[in-house]
């Protein structure tokens, strides 16, 4: 393979490797800050698994709900700091259930609302580490083998 066509096929890589870098630590970032939000009443209006394409990957957990902050009503639809890089996994699926069911019996669930910026909530702000392990690791394995192409003599 010359070096041209390896530059080719490893700038990509090492590209898509920083994005995936880029939105995994946002993931990350973005549950440090949630950490200090208030926990909060919500009343789930609705809650899907939503197709997107296929595998794994092209379903995801879509939600909509509603939560009182001071006197005011806001909907919201973010379910996790994690919810973009989490694929469809046994934990989506258990939350998926437990909010269909709440939605069913208009039952209250627990959302964690920003006091700073109170249209700003999530539903679940857990550490999901297997999502932060697959996607560090994918980072990890795209970029070497990048700059392996690009680097390779």
């Amino acid at each position: 393979m010359s070096q041209s066509t390896r530059r080719y096929i490893g700038i990509p890589l090492l590209v898509g490797a920083l994005a995936l870098a880029a939105i995994t630590g946002q993931a990350v970032w973005d549950w440090c800050v949630a950490r200090s939000w208030v926990p909060t009443a919500a009343t789930i209006l609705e809650a899907e698994i939503e197709l997107t394409g296929k595998g794994l990957r092209g379903r995801r957990l879509t939600v909509t709900y509603e939560y009182d902050w001071e006197g005011v009503i806001h909907r919201n639809s973010l379910v996790s700091p994690f919810n973009r890089i989490e694929p469809l996994t046994s934990w989506t699926e258990r939350l998926w259930k437990r909010l269909r069911e709440a939605t069913l019996q208009r039952n209250a669930v627990t959302c964690f609302v920003d006091p700073d910026n109170p249209s700003s909530a999530y539903l679940d702000r857990d550490f999901r580490m297997g999502a932060f392990i697959v996607n560090s690791l994918s980072s990890i394995f795209l970029g070497c083998f990048g700059v392996f192409l690009i680097r390779r003599r």
